[in-house]
C-alpha cells in the first residue's frame, strides 16, 4: 500500500510540474475535492494491497497433492477424482475422429491405418482421408470424441506386425490437426481385430496425468485372405522355378520309365546263384 502511495505522490508532483503553477492555484482554491481523491486514491490502494495479497498467498496449483501423476499420500481417492474431473471440465472438449481402415489386408505388403483428430479443420481432414481411401481402398469413419489438450494413441491387434509412429504422444491445439498412422503386415491368414485406443492426457503443474479410461476404442475386424497368401507363396518361388522345373523332369521320366526301373530293381533284388 505504501509503494502505491508513494507512486500517486510522484504522478500528482509530475502532473504539477508539466500544467504549471495556474493549475497548482486552481487546486489550492478547492480543498476538498483534493481531501476526497486522496481518500477515495487511499482506498483504491488498499483494495489493491489486499487482492495482491490474498492472490499472492492463495495456493497454486502445483501446491496441490494430487497435481502429480503418482499422488501424493496426502490425496485420498475423492480428492483426486475432484480434481482430475476439475481439470478434466477445463481442458477437454468433443471434437471429431477420422479412421481410415481397410477390411482386406494385402498379405506381404504394409497397409495404413490413418487417423485424424480434426482439432483445427475437419474439412481438410476429411478431404485428405477421402483422397486416400480412393487412391489405396478402404473405408473413412468419424466419430465425435472428447479429447483433452494431450493425447496418446495406440493400434493393437493379433497376427500383425505394427510399425508405430514416430510419435505416439501429441499436443492438440487448434492450429493443427493431429494424425497418427500405422503400417500394418498380417502374418498369418485368417481374421483379426485390430483395436484403436485413445487417451487423454491432462496437463498439471507436475507433469501430464493419463487418464485411465481411454477416451476412444475402435475395433476394426479385418481379414487376411488364404488366397492372398497362396500368392505371396508363389511369388517368393518365383526364383526357384528351376529347381522346381528340374523335379518335376525327374519325376515325369521315372514315371514314364516305370517298367524299365522295376526291371532293373527285381534284378538286383534276385538272389545270386550259388558258386560252383
Amino acid at each position: 500500500m505504501v509503494g502505491l502511495l508513494v507512486l500517486f505522490l510522484i504522478v500528482a508532483i509530475g502532473l504539477s510540474c508539466l500544467l504549471g503553477r495556474a493549475f497548482v492555484r486552481r487546486l489550492a482554491r478547492r480543498p476538498a475535492a483534493i481531501l476526497t481523491s486522496a481518500v477515495l486514491a487511499g482506498l483504491l490502494a488498499a483494495s489493491c494491497d489486499v487482492a495482491y495479497k490474498a492472490a499472492s498467498e492463495a495456493p497454486s496449483p502445483a501446491a496441490s497433492p494430487c497435481a502429480a501423476a503418482a499422488p501424493d499420500p496426502a490425496c485420498d481417492a475423492a480428492e483426486r477424482t475432484r480434481y482430475l474431473a476439475e481439470l478434466a471440465d477445463q481442458q477437454i472438449r468433443t471434437m471429431p475422429v477420422l479412421v481410415k481402415w481397410r477390411d482386406q489386408l494385402p498379405w506381404g505388403k504394409q497397409t495404413p491405418i490413418t487417423v485424424i483428430i480434426a482439432s483445427a479443420d475437419r474439412a481438410a481432414a476429411e478431404t485428405a482421408l477421402d483422397a486416400a481411401a480412393v487412391k489405396s481402398g478402404g473405408q473413412v469413419e468419424e466419430k465425435p470424441v472428447a479429447i483433452g489438450r494431450r493425447v496418446r494413441a495406440e493400434l493393437t491387434g493379433l497376427n500383425v506386425e505394427i510399425d508405430k509412429p514416430e510419435q505416439t504422444v501429441r499436443d492438440v491445439t487448434a492450429l493443427q490437426n493431429v494424425t497418427f498412422e500405422w503400417l500394418v503386415k498380417p502374418t498369418r491368414p485368417g481374421k483379426t481385430v485390430l483395436t484403436l485406443r485413445i487417451f487423454n492426457e491432462l496437463i498439471t503443474p507436475d507433469g501430464p496425468i493419463e487418464l485411465e479410461r481411454p477416451a476412444l476404442v475402435h475395433e476394426m475386424s479385418v481379414k487376411i485372405g488364404f488366397l492372398d497368401w497362396l500368392t505371396w507363396q508363389m511369388e517368393r518361388m518365383t526364383g526357384l522355378q528351376w529347381a522346381i522345373g528340374g523335379v518335376l523332369t525327374v519325376l515325369g521320366l521315372a514315371f514314364a520309365n516305370r517298367a524299365k526301373l522295376r526291371r532293373w530293381w527285381r534284378r538286383r533284388q534276385s538272389p545270386k546263384p550259388p558258386e560252383p
